[in-house]
């Protein structure tokens, strides 16, 4: 905003001005004044009365900047908070503390001295720590002498106003009484009562409360000033930035007073001499308004005005320059005044109109006939040209054109706020564009679903259109990639070449497991590169299967197809065997990686299905592995056929720790206590199964566990 306000300061002077001048004929005319002379009933009961009370809420707002104004400026009451106990005794504390640090620096000199360091040698430290440790102790004075410096130009400023009555001689200078108008006014100089005195409100009250802050601030450091000094004594060090950051602010706080009053005084002199002159502008408003009626007091109004807009400018050229002397919280402060100012004026309002109505008559432009013929007439060329060689840089502007439409598409529809079905129904039913763009937002929202044979048809539909090369259809793609890698990558014919395609896919860091789709779950032969590629585990599934009934189905039967593939859980030769070539060692290293990718798919499917896949389950030493792995998350879905089949052998391989955490997270509550009675009550070490013995007897001495059958 500042930068803005430097670059175009001519400019937003005269407008500001011209507009002053110009609001006293608002929606005055000669004819329409000779014609009505008196007032209307709507405006006598109604529009005057309102205008009344809307003054008088604003001339509260007046009287409030006026008392913390003459609060503030008032020396008893600078006085009083500066000499306040509490101030000193604060400042007490924080010297002392700082005290110490002159004694620790004092002693890191002396080790530093002793190990030959030469920075902090005592000579090159001693002089200037006693030096500050002298001033810290005088940085109250120092402080004080400072802001009662800079408090002395400021004061001398306000004196030469009228001191504590200041405010009253900016308000008498200000020409409020002439925008005001006679004894009886009418509408529009209430109108204009209204909007200079909310003016002229706002800018002394955000003088106000900045200097309000402007002294808090200087009692706080006052407060801690011997911070100014203790930085010193350690050079390059964060407390030395603190130390040169205390000065820096200090003194800008200190002297933004004496600027934003001296402006005020600046301001006041030029009303004062613009209220001398009010006789010649007067005149020159007669000439303006002869004939019209009640020329006197439109005259009037217009001398008023003129006297009062250039002063705040002036005023508000000193609280910009305020903000940028760096008193804490003026950005916040005169922002909120430039909002008020901007609403109470109206100029917010004109200028959101005038936003409006240019952006609806760029869009009338952009739709007429003569637009739309020239715009598809070039696009087509570019299309044209794009399939020739060499015509790269007219297929880009051709391919920028078409996500234009789309985007274009987009907007008009509303797309955003649409409901799903909406959006299906213009997929569906919409031209090409809008097609695309509801596709798009459908893709968005994760909601694109190609088992509805609509969806998938549109999107079978705007991939011909577009083609499989467009911009249009990549940015659709890559968003349907995220949830649903199977359709996005389907129209590649070729099986070899769509499965490195996929497999590319899910090794990149743009795959999310955990944001698939029901349809791509569903899907066998990705499945499988998802698994084979330790791109997805159970813990995705357990994610992704709270998210629909569809993504549960689908799991649990690609999981019953996909295990066929991955049924082989042998060990594998030890691959750190002495003596084998290093060939060898890759090979058994790759055996190894391939047993663990198979178990892994095999405790997804138990931890999904609640069973063993049929493809191992007539292992013993395949069912021992998967037994030995079982806890709290893979064992939850375990089925009733399992538990009475196995409980032997879930009790020789399980780890009884695994299985006190699992048994109470068992989802179907028989099976829990079905299961636990059946290893409880069985006399394992009568069959010579004595692993599975000292799981019972564990089990049996546990009483949490032993109460679940």
């Amino acid at each position: 905003m500042i930068a803005y306000y430097q670059k175009n300061k001519l400019k937003i002077l005269l407008a500001v001005f011209c507009l002053a001048l110009i609001l006293p004929f608002f929606s005055l005319s000669k004819t329409a004044l000779a014609a009505d002379p008196e007032p209307g009933m709507l405006e006598s009961y109604i529009v005057i009365p309102l205008l009344k009370t809307v003054l008088k809420f604003v001339t509260i707002l007046l009287s409030v900047a006026e008392t913390i104004f003459e609060w503030i400026v008032n020396p008893k009451t600078m006085l009083a908070i500066m000499t306040n106990s509490a101030v000193y005794t604060t400042w007490r504390a924080v010297r002392d503390v700082f005290n110490v640090v002159f004694i620790m620096v004092l002693l890191f000199s002396a080790f530093a001295t002793v190990f030959q360091y030469s920075k902090f040698n005592y000579k090159n430290v001693l002089l200037n720590l006693v030096l500050m440790a002298l001033l810290v102790n005088f940085s109250y004075p120092i402080a004080r002498f400072i802001v009662d410096f800079s408090n002395i130009i400021m004061f001398g400023f306000l004196q030469s106003m009228g001191g504590d009555n200041s405010f009253m001689s900016i308000i008498k200078n200000s020409g409020l009484d002439k925008i005001i108008g006679g004894s009886n006014p009418g509408a529009l100089f209430l109108l204009s009562a209204i909007i200079f005195t909310f003016i002229l409100a706002i800018t002394l009250l955000v003088i106000a409360v900045l200097l309000v802050i402007r002294t808090v601030s200087l009692t706080l450091y006052i407060i801690f000033s011997p911070l100014a000094f203790v930085g010193s004594v350690l050079p390059g060090t964060k407390l030395a930035s603190a130390g040169n950051e205390w000065w820096t602010d200090f003194m800008k706080n200190c002297f933004a007073g004496p600027i934003i009053v001296f402006m005020l005084y600046v301001a006041n002199v030029l009303m004062s001499a613009m209220a001398s002159s009010g006789g010649q502008i007067k005149n020159i408003a007669n000439v303006q308004v002869n004939g019209l009626e009640d020329p006197g007091n439109i005259s009037q109004l217009i001398t008023g005005v003129s006297i009062f807009i250039l002063p705040i400018i002036v005023l508000w050229m000193g609280i910009i320059k305020s903000q940028e002397s760096g008193i804490i919280g003026a950005k916040a402060v005169v922002s909120y005044g430039k909002r008020a100012m901007r609403w109470g004026s109206g100029l917010a309002f004109a200028a959101n109109v005038q936003k409006a109505y240019q952006s609806r008559r760029a869009k009338a432009r952009e739709d007429s006939w003569a637009n739309k013929l020239g715009a598809n007439l070039g696009s087509q060329q570019d299309r044209l040209r794009g399939a020739m060689l060499g015509g790269r840089d007219a297929r880009l502007r051709y391919e920028s054109d078409q996500l234009s439409k789309v985007k274009k598409e987009n907007e008009r529809n509303d797309m955003a706020n649409l409901a799903p079905d909406q959006l299906r129904q213009i997929a569906e039913n919409g031209n090409k564009f809008a097609q695309a763009a509801a596709l798009q937002e459908l893709a968005n929202r994760n909601i694109l679903d190609m088992n509805d044979p609509a969806s998938a048809a549109a999107y079978q539909r705007m991939r011909d259109e577009f083609g499989v090369t467009s911009q249009t259809f990549n940015q659709i793609n890559n968003k349907l990639k995220a949830f649903d890698p199977v359709s996005a990558f389907s129209h590649i014919a070729n099986a070899t070449e769509r499965n490195d395609r996929i497999r590319d896919y899910i090794n990149s860091n743009q795959f999310d497991a955990k944001k698939l789709g029901a349809n791509s779950l569903r899907n066998e032969d990705f499945m499988y590169l998802a698994f084979q590629n330790q791109a997805i585990s159970n813990k995705d599934l357990e994610d992704l299967r709270g998210k629909s009934i569809g993504h549960e189905t689908n799991i649990r039967q690609s999981l019953e197809n996909v295990a066929n593939r991955f049924n082989n859980l042998a060990n594998a030769p030890d691959p750190e065997e002495v003596g084998i070539t290093a060939q060898e060692r890759t090979r058994r290293i790759e055996l190894t990686q391939q047993q663990r990718i198979n178990r892994n798919v095999q405790m997804a499917h138990f931890a999904q299905n609640g069973r063993l896949h049929d493809s191992i389950s007539g292992n013993p030493a395949y069912r021992s592995q998967i037994f030995s792995r079982l806890n709290k998350d893979t064992m939850k879905r375990i089925d009733q056929n399992t538990a009475d089949t196995y409980f032997d052998e879930i009790a020789a391989n399980m780890n009884i720790s695994k299985y006190a955490e699992a048994l109470p997270n068992v989802e179907n509550r028989n099976v829990q206590r079905s299961l636990n009675s059946q290893i409880m009550d069985t006399a394992f070490g009568m069959a010579g199964n004595m692993e599975a013995e000292a799981f019972a007897q564990a089990v049996r001495r546990n009483a949490k566990l032993r109460n679940i059958r």
